[in-house]
């Protein structure tokens, strides 16, 4: 039982920095809000039955994807990470994830305006 305690615990640490992270946007002055105009966030779960080990993004219909975001950190399952996007950036990205039994996901025009969080699953 500690052990389901103490991930309930992470989980909520997470999503409140999560919530601060995007508060603190709102709540800046008019100076400064054009500022946090220019970036958001997108918190994405590993909705897998897997440790993800690699994470990464392309802006939909680009050629390059960008490096790993994870940084050879792996992602347990059910946890998050939080992406900071340009706030010029698109809202749709082409999503890949290789996981620690090998197995890949790829999901194409994930639009990430569409919520704060996106849950990344096998289907």
């Amino acid at each position: 039982m500690p052990e389901k305690s103490s991930a309930v615990r992470a989980h909520r640490t997470t999503m409140v920095a999560f919530l601060l992270l995007v508060g603190v946007g709102a709540s800046l002055t008019p100076v400064c809000a054009a500022k946090a105009a220019d970036a958001r966030a997108v918190m994405l779960v590993n909705g897998t039955h897997t440790a993800m080990v690699a994470l990464q993004l392309k802006e939909f219909r680009a050629d390059a994807w960008q490096a790993d975001v994870l940084n050879h950190k792996p992602l347990g399952i059910n946890k998050e990470i939080v992406l900071p996007l340009p706030g010029n950036s698109p809202c749709f990205y082409d999503i890949k994830a290789m996981f620690e039994d090998g197995h890949r996901v790829m999901k194409k025009h994930v639009d990430l305006c569409k919520s704060p969080v996106f849950k990344l699953t096998d289907f």
